[in-house]
């Protein structure tokens, strides 16, 4: 069984709320509270340290500062709400149509923890990112851009050129009754809010074919997983 994780730096960010929808539900193939396997924080970004001397903190306050907290305080600092998902893998007509329902209620259930819990809901800024199972015009994906989502590496290799960007996040080779074969195409996403002032400013370049040492995709040696791994700097407005 796989999972998903947020993870996050103490020193910039403060966790001021999360939340797992659809759990607990009544039945595991409730429809009504599917929303995959999913999990969104909620973040107040921190205040930059106070600086003297031209820009540079004083001894005395710097020596003050490792020994203190941070203070997150002030209803006007940035928030952010970073979501990750791992949605419905079948790659059938069915799983179409329980990819574009989970993701729904993921939506519902972000609209709902934003508005209970931001101090300026009109303002969060949104960060979604995980394996969708979806290729980008699937319904699921084109739900979340109608949303404003944009993908952070879709509008990176617009700016550089399509021939110059990566197209596939996974590349692998299922064999046997009922398998796919070889596939190589992109279900995974790093999706930020556009709509609200966000900008993409670098990703992470990805491997080509070529850099790829398997004539059968991943995993192989130096890429471990299945998926290959995306990083992207967001600068929140």
């Amino acid at each position: 069984n796989d999972g998903v994780a947020i993870f996050y730096k103490t020193s910039k960010l403060e966790l001021v709320g999360s939340h797992v929808p659809g759990v607990p539900r009544s039945r595991k193939d409730d429809p009504t509270t599917n929303a995959g396997k999913t999990l969104m924080a909620r973040f107040r970004m921190k205040r930059p340290s106070p600086a003297t001397d031209g820009g540079l903190l004083s001894k005395a306050s710097a020596a003050l500062l490792t020994r203190q907290q941070p203070v997150f305080t002030g209803v006007d600092l940035q928030e952010v709400v970073v979501v990750t998902t791992h949605l419905e893998g079948a790659k059938t007509v069915d799983g179409i149509i329980t990819r574009l329902e989970q993701t729904k209620e993921i939506c519902r259930a972000l609209n709902d923890f934003a508005t209970n819990l931001c101090a300026d809901v009109n303002n969060v800024q949104i960060i979604i990112a995980g394996d969708l199972n979806a290729t980008p015009n699937e319904a699921c994906v084109v739900h979340l851009r109608g949303r404003g989502m944009r993908s952070a590496y879709a509008d990176v290799g617009a700016a550089v050129g399509a021939e110059k960007s990566n197209m596939f996040t996974t590349w692998k080779t299922r064999t046997g009754l009922f398998k796919t074969g070889e596939v190589k195409h992109t279900i995974d996403y790093i999706l930020y809010s556009a709509h609200r002032g966000s900008k993409v400013v670098s990703v992470a370049k990805l491997p080509s074919e070529d850099d790829i040492p398997s004539a059968v995709g991943l995993p192989t040696f130096g890429f471990p997983s299945d998926h290959l791994p995306l990083q992207a700097r967001v600068l929140l407005l």
